[in-house]
């Protein structure tokens, strides 16, 4: 695996979409030991990169701790004992050595400028297979001022009403 210097990111071109940015090419990122997609939802129509906040929250992400992350393969484990249980995934799939190994494939920094917390959303693969499906589950992560807050399965939180009004607002 590729392992970028910490002054790669300022050298990434930016494709522009309707509703965010994606980086030109993947980014070796420490934390999760992958090269992954980054993508940044826009906060305001004409953002060419991250605002301020987001890369706050970008490079405080950069430097989780390891407990964090250990977090989230804990989580993992007892939400593949949950969709067992729920009859969504296979038995055979979380068995052998690569059943709880997570193929990282993006960084997203969702909109948080209405909030005083920082936000990281982190999508990947598992080798678990969906029940009744050739597909494998995938999932979304969130980082939430850098402590792991849950995972689930993949659901586009960040781009759904509910990242508007339950995250990306103004505590009361």
């Amino acid at each position: 695996m590729k392992k970028d210097g910490p002054l790669e990111i300022l050298q990434i071109d930016w494709q522009s979409h309707e509703y965010g940015l994606i980086a030109s090419k993947e980014v070796y990122i420490a934390p999760i030991e992958s090269q992954v997609e980054i993508w940044i939802n826009k906060e305001r129509k004409a953002q060419i990169l991250f605002s301020r906040k987001q890369k706050l929250a970008f490079d405080n992400f950069l430097a989780i701790d390891s407990v964090e992350i250990q977090k989230i393969y804990a989580a993992l484990k007892k939400y593949a004992s949950e969709l067992i249980s729920d009859q969504r995934i296979t038995k055979k799939s979380i068995v052998g050595p690569t059943a709880y190994k997570l193929n990282f494939r993006a960084i997203i920094i969702p909109k948080q400028s209405r909030t005083s917390k920082k936000y990281v959303l982190v999508l990947a693969d598992t080798n678990w297979k969906i029940k009744g499906s050739i597909y494998d589950l995938e999932i979304e992560i969130l980082i939430e001022n850098n402590k792991f807050e849950f995972l689930q399965e993949y659901s586009g939180l960040w781009t759904r009403l509910d990242w508007n009004y339950c995250y990306n607002t103004k505590e009361n």
